[in-house]
């Protein structure tokens, strides 16, 4: 072995620290070398040990050996999945009989959310129409104006709580909804390709 493929042996077990690090490490030996002239290159590689040895202590230093070590003691890992074809059809009719079911289900609670929104605003379409009554109102019969101007008062404060109170529910349970449906096709794909 001379000094290039020992050097070169050193930087490729020192792949799992950084490149500043590795680069580092590189630089001492290679001056290493450089010091004890090209005469003594065989001595200095007998005296340094094995590449292996020094990478070791190196990762050692820099609290690499587990990952090191962890990655040299796994076994390759397949990557081919297997297809479970009864398992296949069994999901496939699932979602041709349970999508008629599903889908109007998910529909249907869209539309209620959907639905009382429409309510929310409509209420505060009503305090404004009532409001305007209520002013119009005010030149004639002052009392009844301000009690009608209150009462568009309270059904704005109403239209609001419903309104943002629609909005924040549908914000939490619409999209739970979503992720539990598709966590439950994901179960199930899991079980066909396994």
């Amino acid at each position: 072995m001379n000094k290039k493929e020992f050097l070169d042996k050193l930087n490729q077990k020192l792949a799992a620290l950084s490149q500043e690090e590795r680069e580092s490490a590189m630089k001492y030996y290679e001056d290493y070398f450089e010091d004890a002239g090209e005469e003594k290159e065989q001595e200095v590689i007998s005296q340094l040990g094995s590449p292996e040895e020094i990478a070791k202590g190196i990762l050692k230093e820099n609290g690499k050996e587990e990952i090191e070590q962890e990655e040299t003691n796994q076994e390759p890992i397949n990557q081919e999945r297997k297809i479970n074809y009864v398992g296949l059809i069994i999901f496939i009719l699932i979602c041709i009989f349970f999508f008629p079911v599903i889908f109007p289900i998910f529909m249907t609670i869209l539309g209620i959310a959907f639905g009382f929104m429409i309510a929310g605003i409509a209420i505060l379409i009503a305090a404004v129409a009532v409001l305007i009554t209520g002013i119009g109102v005010m030149f004639i019969a002052p009392f009844t104006g301000l009690a009608t101007i209150g009462i568009s008062c309270i059904l704005g404060a109403l239209g609001i709580l419903w309104t943002v109170g629609v909005v924040y529910l549908s914000k939490k349970c619409i999209p739970g909804l979503v992720r539990g449906f598709v966590s439950l096709c994901k179960s199930l794909l899991k079980k066909v390709v396994d």
